[in-house]
């Protein structure tokens, strides 16, 4: 296995872990009413059935390392800086979790 295919996995892993953090975190801070979901589509999926929400932070990132795996070698480019922007996204809420959670 290369060096790439073996950051694709790392990287897909720890987006696992940020997105599921995420959602856990998210769920915390709803019940406690010290936060709001800033992202329109999961505040309707919040308010429609909260175990898809659930399953919507396990999937996407499964689903994004698949796609990233299947064009791995078709764009390296692309791969990279997908998983690197979706890393950073997903650092910076979960950033602005425990900025709350010091907080409370």
């Amino acid at each position: 296995m290369k060096v790439y295919e073996r950051r694709i996995i790392f990287a897909s892993g720890i987006l696992f872990i940020l997105n599921a953090l995420d959602g856990l975190l998210t769920f915390w801070g709803l019940n406690l009413k010290v936060i709001e979901e800033a992202n329109p589509l999961m505040r309707g999926l919040i308010t429609m059935n909260p175990s898809s929400v659930i399953c919507a932070k396990l999937l996407l990132p499964l689903f994004m390392g698949v796609i990233c795996w299947i064009a791995r070698e078709q764009s390296q480019r692309l791969v990279k800086y997908s998983l690197s922007l979706v890393l950073v996204i997903y650092l910076l809420t979960n950033l602005l979790h425990l900025y709350w959670w010091l907080n409370l």
